[in-house]
């Protein structure tokens, strides 16, 4: 949400006749809550509205409102300064795909919702909630999948309290933590973990976490071709490994875990302090962590600290918060669809 002159700038070149905004424009100017957004001046009922936006955190009170749609990066700039990889849309020399796009995607969405909500006509409204509805067409995305995960959680953490392990049930899928003959996908990040052995046996479905990441963000199902693990059978059914090696590699994972779990835990627990400290990929922290931050960075690899600190940043914007008076700034970034694959083996 822009200063005015901004807004009504857009709204010229999105609607130059005026016959979609007319005059019913708000500003960021027009807020009552500095530094947030929120339906207080918006005239309508909020069980009636609907909110699509980049930034979830913008939103505080009104996330089950909101449908986060990933941040446009035409520029180079843009990249660079939410620590993306991939080349801009300018450098493509391209935009988004007019049928499968962000907005496309999004458009769909809003026209479904709608259509549940005056359905019959729309004679009796007052019973009706958006916000149901929405949840309603979420949980279609992923319905019929059972899904078990295996190492994505941090140790010793409850398995149904992971913002993913929420965002799959919000999808429609059945989420367990023991294999049987119904589940359908074992999401995972190493290949050699009994669960993964077992699903190959069984011919389900292996995929990494980018397969539910990308379910969520583009509100369909995908291949699940996309979102395998990188030389998967050879690796999985592989029983010559070197136990001494995977020992090492084993305590070293562990530490880097360990390390990780302090920093973020750290950061829940001084949630309500000023985050002054800089990490990697626009993740802020407050000083008060430093020293479980300096321990992370020292235990873990440089591309796992990045890949953990964009991985919090991401369950930040797709979990529903648990506590909704969380005003946590900060930049944080959402994948876009061209970057839904393997990340390279570290």
């Amino acid at each position: 949400m822009g200063d005015r002159p901004y807004a009504r700038q857009m709204a010229k070149l999105l609607d130059p006749k005026g016959e979609y905004f007319g005059e019913r424009i708000i500003s960021r100017d027009d807020g009552t809550v500095r530094h947030q957004k929120s339906l207080d001046v918006v005239l309508g009922q909020e069980k009636a509205v609907l909110i699509l936006d980049d930034t979830e955190n913008a939103w505080p009170s009104h996330k089950d409102n909101l449908i986060v749609i990933e941040r446009y990066h035409f520029f180079a700039s843009s990249c660079k300064q939410f620590d993306h990889r991939f080349q801009s849309l300018s450098q493509l020399k391209s935009d988004e795909s007019e049928p499968d796009g962000a907005l496309a995607t999004v458009l769909k969405v809003l026209k479904q919702t709608h259509s549940l909500f005056f359905e019959d006509g729309g004679e009796d409204l007052s019973g009706r909630d958006v916000r149901s509805l929405l949840k309603q067409v979420r949980k279609e995305i992923l319905k019929g999948c059972k899904v078990v995960f295996s190492r994505v959680f941090p140790t010793k953490s409850q398995a149904e309290d992971h913002p993913l392990w929420r965002v799959a049930e919000g999808l429609g899928a059945t989420c367990a933590t023991e294999v049987d003959e119904s589940v359908t996908h074992v999401v995972a990040v190493d290949v050699g973990t009994e669960k993964v052995r077992w699903a190959i046996r069984e011919k389900k479905f292996v995929v990494h976490r980018g397969w539910i990441d990308a379910a969520s963000y583009l509100w369909k199902k995908q291949p699940e071709e996309n979102f395998g693990l990188e030389q998967l059978k050879k690796q999985g059914t592989d029983e010559k490994s070197d136990d001494v090696h995977e020992d090492v590699l084993q305590k070293s994972r562990d530490a880097c875990y360990k390390a990780r779990d302090a920093f973020y835990t750290c950061l829940e627990k001084e949630s309500g302090k000023k985050p002054t400290e800089i990490a990697s990929v626009g993740l802020l922290y407050p000083k008060e962590c430093s020293l479980s931050r300096t321990e992370f960075v020292k235990s873990c690899r440089s591309s796992w600290v990045k890949h953990f600190d964009r991985e919090y940043c991401r369950n930040k914007r797709v979990q529903r918060l648990l506590d909704d008076g969380d005003e946590r700034k900060g930049p944080m970034s959402l994948p876009q669809p061209y970057t839904f694959k393997p990340s390279p083996s570290t």
